[in-house]
């Protein structure tokens, strides 16, 4: 859902690349003021010791980077947000404070990233306040994450006590972004990704 007073629309492909996995990421089109912004929002499958996400997330990736990759081409800023389900490190290729290990899930994210100009909104530790976005009694873990291919991301604060939205063991990201408008209060969207959901809320932004 989206706020009446976003100029908006859902982007649907003509052709999806592999439609079993449609429903695993959503595009959100804003077209306000003089920003053309696209935010994703993704799940991608977690390594549960089987092996079948593998060749799950190997496609989504795949069918994301086309998608975006037209966006991209029509003027579109990108915007990633969602539970990549991978263990990213703490290197430069990582996040600085997050755990060592880097999983397959986490080396696909990091061959996602880079190619496609990406980079990890939580990584800039001057925008970022919090690391680890699911917290369990002997265990934390960063598994959410916001990507932008433009400095679009103004602030993002990862909610670890989830005080504003509960229901989850996964920590909301609240980030800003800016839509090309000067206002009193920025844009700002909370998403909750293990729910592969995202809302907003603020004058002028989007409720997704």
């Amino acid at each position: 859902m989206v706020r009446s007073s976003i100029n908006h629309s859902r982007f649907i492909p003509g052709l999806v690349m592999h439609p079993y996995l449609d429903a695993e990421r959503d595009w959100i089109l804003i077209h306000q003021n003089n920003a053309n912004l696209a935010v994703c929002s993704v799940y991608m499958a977690a390594d549960t010791g089987g092996g079948d996400h593998i060749v799950w997330n190997e496609n989504l990736y795949s069918m994301i980077q086309s998608e975006m990759t037209v966006l991209q081409g029509e003027g579109y800023s990108c915007v990633l947000a969602g539970d990549f389900n991978g263990h990213i490190g703490d290197d430069e290729g990582g996040v600085e404070g997050n755990l060592q290990d880097v999983n397959h899930n986490g080396r696909l994210v990091r061959d996602f990233i880079f190619p496609n100009g990406l980079s990890i909104v939580i990584a800039d530790r001057e925008r970022c306040e919090g690391v680890f976005t699911r917290v369990g009694a002997n265990s934390v873990s960063l598994l959410d994450l916001v990507l932008e291919d433009k400095l679009i991301v103004q602030s993002l604060v990862v909610d670890e006590e989830c005080k504003l939205l509960g229901g989850s063991n996964h920590a909301p990201l609240i980030f800003t972004i800016n839509i090309g408008k000067e206002q009193s209060e920025p844009p700002v969207v909370m998403c909750q990704t293990q729910q592969n959901s995202m809302k907003a809320s603020s004058n002028t932004n989007l409720n997704l």
